[in-house]
């Protein structure tokens, strides 16, 4: 595993949200400053102010003694916190694996990357760190980075590792201990009072602490301790929690000049849908939801996610989901990489339609065949240019009541497979595809209240029945809750042809207000 931190201070005289187009300097050394309680504290200074003795945690008044001629800004928890979000989006160019640090004292930063499998993009791990460190000085930022095993040891050796700042890469075969052993031990983030307290103990150096024995450092100290330096030698594992889904499978693009015109962005993300089809298909998966990344070279990200109804990896198809959204992209100065990540994918089924004609490419099916490919083609391109949710789908549920026995989901979720259907080979002949929104009630003359009607006057007409079948008894679902008033009742239905032709699904129930028996219309037979 290779793990990667980066350490960027906020720079006080930089724009807060992200780098590009940074102030010039003030004449005057710059600090920020932060409200704790009564007292303002300085939370960041540039490197001016830090060359003339002001240190982030100090007071304004100390500072102030220290160097007079202070430029003083408040600073904008909320601003920096957005801006490193912006920072994390854009460190997703070098691996997808991204992780949010938090700030630190000091107007810092730490970002965690996870790049392992991905040193030989770039020409080894040692190029990746000088690139990623140089990106980040254009962006107007200065940093210091790391590369190690264990997520402990590169944050410590991003911090501590290099007085110069250059970037330290450990290799999996290095030992960490001895990396690690010359470093104070607020190294392993630890509190600066934990620290202090083994200071006085004499134990200044992590090499000093690991001599100690265990059973010593556990009776004095809280279990933090032992867990961050297990952690930092690899003892012990540290999950690290990425700020963006984890792609089940990537591919990147990596541009030698920056494009900005919209027919070489559509270039670029047909390479990457032609490259992703190959590695879907090797592994035998589909995808449903594909994520394009394209990073500006002034730091900007603009992302456009699009999503099917089954899995597929047609790029002609993927294209065209994309093509409506292609100009929601910004190429700002000019972008200079392109990510495609598959984020959700399934098993893929290919399906043969038939034996007449030409068979053509695999079609657009999946696990969920029984649809028909041109009509699911279009059921994504409506829901990826209308919106998930305005387009939908009728799906199964487990109920015998028609009002509960189907149920509308987005276009966007997983398709129902056409057998799910309970019994419809028997149902369709016996109940209507088109159901009322709620019943609607008629009046009927019926020569005996156990006979279906002969006459019904239905929405201000008088309709004459020349034939009936039924009746269908249904009865409620004592377990759920009824929808409407009424529905607690036996039903019994008809289905009824007028002398007109028209076929009705008549109920026969009680009236919810009313003992007698009332009829009600439910469906319409096409």
């Amino acid at each position: 595993m290779g793990s990667a931190a980066t350490h960027p201070p906020a720079k006080p005289a930089a724009r807060a949200d992200g780098g590009a187009g940074a102030a010039s300097h003030p004449a005057a050394p710059l600090v920020l400053v932060a409200d704790r309680g009564n007292r303002r504290l300085v939370h960041a200074a540039d490197a001016r102010a830090l060359a003339e003795g002001v240190v982030p945690g100090m007071s304004l008044s100390d500072a102030r003694a220290v160097e007079p001629g202070l430029a003083v800004r408040q600073a904008d928890p909320v601003l920096e916190a957005r801006a490193r979000r912006r920072l994390v989006r854009w460190c997703s160019r070098f691996t997808p694996l991204v992780a949010d640090g938090g700030a630190e004292p000091g107007g810092a930063a730490g970002i965690w990357l996870d790049v392992t499998g991905c040193g030989h993009l770039f020409g080894g791990d040692r190029v990746l760190l000088r690139r990623l460190l140089a990106a980040l000085a254009d962006l107007g930022f200065t940093a210091r980075a790391a590369l190690a095993a264990t997520p402990g040891a590169a944050w410590a050796l991003a911090r501590y590792g290099d007085p110069a700042g250059q970037p330290f890469c450990l290799g999996a075969q290095d030992d960490p201990g001895a990396a690690l052993a010359p470093l104070p031990v607020a190294a392993l983030r630890l509190a600066p009072e934990q620290a202090a307290d083994l200071a006085r103990l004499g134990l200044r150096r992590i090499g000093e602490l690991a001599a100690v024995p265990r059973a010593a450092l556990a009776h004095r100290f809280e279990g933090l301790l032992l867990r961050r330096l297990d952690q930092a030698l690899g003892r012990l594992d540290e999950p690290v929690s990425p700020a963006l889904p984890a792609p089940a499978h990537s591919v990147r693009l990596a541009l030698a000049e920056p494009i900005g015109h919209a027919e070489a962005i559509a270039g670029g993300l047909e390479h990457l849908l032609a490259g992703l089809a190959r590695k879907l298909e090797r592994a035998g998966l589909g995808a449903r939801q594909l994520l394009f990344q394209a990073y500006g070279v002034d730091g900007h990200v603009s992302a456009v996610r699009v999503g099917a109804g089954r899995p597929t990896r047609d790029p002609a198809h993927w294209m065209r989901l994309f093509r409506d959204r292609l100009e929601r992209i910004d190429p700002g100065f000019g972008l200079d990489a392109l990510r495609l990540s598959a984020l959700a994918v399934e098993p893929f089924v290919v399906r043969q339609a038939g034996l007449g004609g030409s068979l053509g490419p695999a079609l657009l099916a999946g696990a969920r065949a029984g649809f028909d490919p041109a009509v699911e083609a279009l059921v994504d391109r409506l829901a990826n240019r209308l919106g998930g949710e305005r387009v939908f789908r009728w799906v199964p549920r487990e109920s015998h009541w028609p009002e509960r026995a189907a149920a509308r989901r987005p276009a966007a979720a997983i398709p129902a497979r056409p057998s799910a259907w309970p019994a419809m080979a028997a149902l369709r002949a016996s109940r209507p595809l088109r159901l009322l929104r709620r019943p609607e009630p008629v009046a009927a003359l019926a020569p005996s209240p156990a006979d279906p009607p002969v006459r019904l006057s239905w929405r201000r007409q008088s309709l004459a029945v020349v034939r009936a079948e039924g009746p269908e008894r249904i009865v409620p679902e004592w377990w759920r809750a009824p929808l409407e008033p009424g529905e607690d009742a036996v039903r019994d239905y008809y289905r009824v042809e007028l002398a007109d032709g028209r076929r009705l699904w008549l109920a026969r129930a009680p009236s919810p207000t009313a003992p007698e028996t009332r009829w009600y219309v439910h469906g319409v037979f096409d």
